[in-house]
């Protein structure tokens, strides 16, 4: 059974695999840009020949989203990923011929040889990231998709990056570049080769690829979480296509650096995510940890404004290098900030995603990033119009009157749209705020102990039955799982002027003193764990005046639906006693803590 070997041995093929696929994709299309870009003197004409190319790179991702889906439900994973790497090498000698007779043939082969190469990817991705949950566990996919995310991305951007030395040390020689890049394919195909075979999900009956696409669509709306965070992946990918184009643009047309420079520039960001992506998998620990996304949209968009706003001077290195050192910095930063962004919320949709639907929600995740990454484009090609030279511009484009935004105002733009997205996705989805909090409060105040956290299903209701020694216990108890938590909240609490909007925002329950009331409070749990929910009650009623626990009520036997069998997990919490979030000083009031981090511990029983 695959999940008995090593984490390492499950692993490294697939990441491999990855690499050295999203290296070609990325080298290729930046050694057309090399190919064609120097007889390109103005900025328009360069962000439209960059656009054209973005285009070729990202619409078979849209048109073969439902074709690819339902061959990755319907056929073995690795299967897939052998077969794509063969056509990869394929179109790699495709493309190295296309180089060799770019005089005579001009550059058009080289972007349909692009449009080829996407294709083949199209097909790789909804294989492979349909591959993670099922060769990983719970307590893994969040390091698995750390790393994952760091090949992937550092792949991205060496790519890029590479290719501009690469060019220059083979003396523009575009034929040894092309056997480079198909040797990598080589390379791709002996890791795919090596990929262990997962367990597979056959979805039933038979389905064309249009249903299987709207299958797709209805699994990846399921519930909201799960569209959110896709819509937060499709954005960050736009993001990321939009910055790759943006320093090519910044290089030639606002610092006018040369090769080795673009390279540095282009390496800065894939450093940065590999390093957000490494630490944000490990600091996740055992959990998806969504409040990671917050610190990093606003990193993302604070570092991107400042690369825009402080392009600094040119500093002069060893060899009469010239380099632009603020750029370099901000957009490493840029880059651990994405890191810590996209890590979560890809793993979050990996794992809550229904098992039989993952390639074709996969697949129809795969058509909103790439259409956001073609919208997002088309976005920037229309604000870099307005700085086209006289006589440059189209007539329609004219017509419009649009602003001139060079790359720096560029750059500002989008490190605006990275923190508007950012706080879209907050109100969009409350866990992403309570997490951040929840993280930040048991990283600074507390340092929590847990044992026997797995004993939480990963799936379906839950009732958790805890003791109550603080104000700050259902965060220390979320803390402890990825899963969202419903908590009971007295009214006395619930009805605070401040504090209802965003008890509502964050989903708790309230609980009424008497009366009619109760049973819609009861309806509400009731609800709650029908729909699959987590929901964790206080059964003492009341926060300890004492460090003891109080009497249990027996009102949570009715918390149960009728005719379900809900899994009751009892949660001890200790040591929080004597914290200044407990009635241990009295009437709680700010004060300093006595000790910080305070220990805490939390002991989850066996499910009754």
């Amino acid at each position: 059974m695959v999940m008995k070997e090593s984490f390492s041995r499950r692993l490294l093929p697939l990441v491999l695999s990855q690499f050295f696929g999203v290296f070609n994709d990325n080298a290729f299309k930046m050694l057309v840009v090399l190919a064609a870009f120097k007889g390109i003197p103005d900025y328009f004409q360069g962000a439209s020949f960059v656009f054209m190319l973005t285009a070729a790179y990202v619409v078979p991702f849209i048109l073969f989203s439902g074709i690819t889906g339902a061959l990755a439900d319907r056929l073995p994973k690795r299967s897939i990923l052998i077969i794509t790497k063969v056509a990869e090498l394929a179109v790699m000698i495709l493309g190295t011929i296309s180089f060799v007779h770019m005089k005579s043939w001009g550059i058009v082969p080289l972007v349909a040889v692009m449009f080829l190469m996407t294709t083949q990817s199209a097909f790789f991705s909804p294989a492979y990231n349909g591959a993670l949950p099922e060769t990983f566990r719970e307590a893994e996919i969040s390091k698995a998709n750390g790393i994952s995310g760091l090949f992937s991305f550092v792949a991205a951007i060496l790519g890029a990056g590479l290719s501009p030395l690469l060019w220059n040390c083979t003396g523009q020689n575009f034929l040894r570049c092309g056997e480079l890049l198909c040797t990598f394919s080589v390379f791709g195909f002996i890791a795919a080769g090596l990929v262990l075979p997962s367990a597979q999900c056959i979805p039933q009956g038979r389905q064309n690829p249009f249903c299987s696409l709207k299958e797709g669509w209805k699994a990846l709306t399921h519930t909201r979480a799960l569209w959110v965070t896709a819509a937060g992946d499709a954005f960050f990918c736009a993001i990321g296509v939009v910055i790759q184009t943006l320093v090519i643009l910044f290089a030639k047309f606002t610092i006018h650096a040369g090769e080795t420079e673009l390279a540095l520039l282009l390496l800065a960001p894939a450093i940065g995510m590999g390093i957000g992506c490494f630490l944000c998998g490990l600091l996740s620990g055992k959990r998806v940890e969504l409040g990671f996304v917050v610190p990093g949209g606003i990193g993302l968009g604070i570092f991107l404004i400042l690369t825009g706003a402080f392009p600094g001077a040119v500093t002069e290195l060893f060899s009469g290098m010239r380099l632009h050192l603020n750029p370099v910095i901000f957009l490493l930063f840029a880059g651990i900030s994405g890191g810590f962004f996209i890590v979560p919320l890809r793993a979050y949709f990996q794992q809550w995603i229904h098992p039989g639907k993952r390639g074709v929600a996969l697949a129809a995740n795969n058509q909103l990033c790439f259409s956001f990454m073609l919208l997002f484009s088309f976005l920037l090609l229309l604000l870099s119009a307005g700085a086209a030279q006289e006589g440059v511009m189209p007539r329609w484009v004219a017509a419009l009157s649009l602003p001139a935004f060079d790359p720096v105002r560029l750059f500002q733009a989008m490190g605006i749209f990275a923190l508007a997205g950012t706080i879209a996705g907050m109100l969009l989805l409350p866990d992403l705020p309570l997490r951040s909090f929840i993280l930040f409060l048991t990283h600074t105040f507390f340092r929590v102990r847990i044992t026997g956290a797995e004993k939480i299903p990963e799936h379906g209701p839950v009732l958790l039955v805890s003791n109550h020694a603080s104000f700050v216990d259902g965060f220390i108890i979320s803390a402890c799982t990825s899963r969202r938590i419903r908590f009971l909240m007295h009214e006395d609490y619930f009805r605070i002027r401040y504090l209802y909007p965003f008890a509502k925002f964050l989903g708790f329950i309230e609980v009424p003193r008497k009366g009619k009331r109760l049973k819609a409070m009861m309806d509400n749990i009731h609800d709650a764990l029908r729909n699959g929910e987590v929901v964790c009650v206080f059964p003492e009623g009341r926060i300890t005046s004492s460090g003891l626990m109080e009497e249990f009520s027996s009102g949570y036997n009715f918390m149960i639906p009728e005719g379900m069998k809900v899994p009751v997990v009892p949660v001890r919490i200790g040591m929080v006693w004597g914290s200044v979030f407990s009635y241990y000083y009295g009437k709680l009031k700010l004060r300093i803590p006595q000790e910080i981090p305070h220990p805490v511990t939390v002991r989850f029983g066996n499910p009754i």
